[in-house]
């Protein structure tokens, strides 16, 4: 058999395809300290989630809005400068839908405009940041957009 024009070649040459889970949570994370990147680890372990610990702030606000599955973003709150807390503001104003996680204290009318759903303050405790990933894992839900 002869393959012609309307005949596809088949090679074994061509990468694999990279499968990916629409249902799986991917979190993005902006948590600097080693010990609450540990902490964010542990209690998502055996989760249907995937976090993404981001360099930066704005690198973290990158990711998010390159993101195809629900939105997900996790910032501790009290590790961000002043500056950073300015930039925090701009960038969520750019990209505002989505879950938007807190770590730490954060008063109340902060949270208001940067549309934080959820707020899990310090001390940091077990289960609590589990708790809401697996609600937003439940795969009759999709985070809410706060538009």
């Amino acid at each position: 058999m002869v393959d012609g024009p309307d005949v596809l070649l088949a090679t074994t040459d061509a990468p694999p395809v990279e499968r990916i889970d629409l249902f799986a949570l991917r979190i993005i994370t902006y948590a600097p300290g080693a010990a609450e990147q540990r902490w964010i680890t542990e209690e998502l372990r055996g989760l249907p989630c995937t976090p993404h610990f981001a360099p930066t702030l704005r690198a973290a606000f990158e990711a998010l809005g390159e993101e195809y599955r629900r939105r997900v973003i996790l910032i501790d709150y009290d590790a961000l400068s002043k500056e950073e807390l300015v930039e925090l503001r701009a960038l969520r104003q750019r990209q505002s839908t989505g879950t938007f996680i807190a770590l730490g204290n954060i008063r109340e009318h902060h949270r208001a405009p940067l549309r934080v759903t959820h707020v899990l303050p310090r001390p940091l405790g077990s289960e609590a940041l589990r708790d809401i990933v697996d609600e937003l894992s439940d795969r009759r839900r999709d985070t809410v957009n706060l538009r």
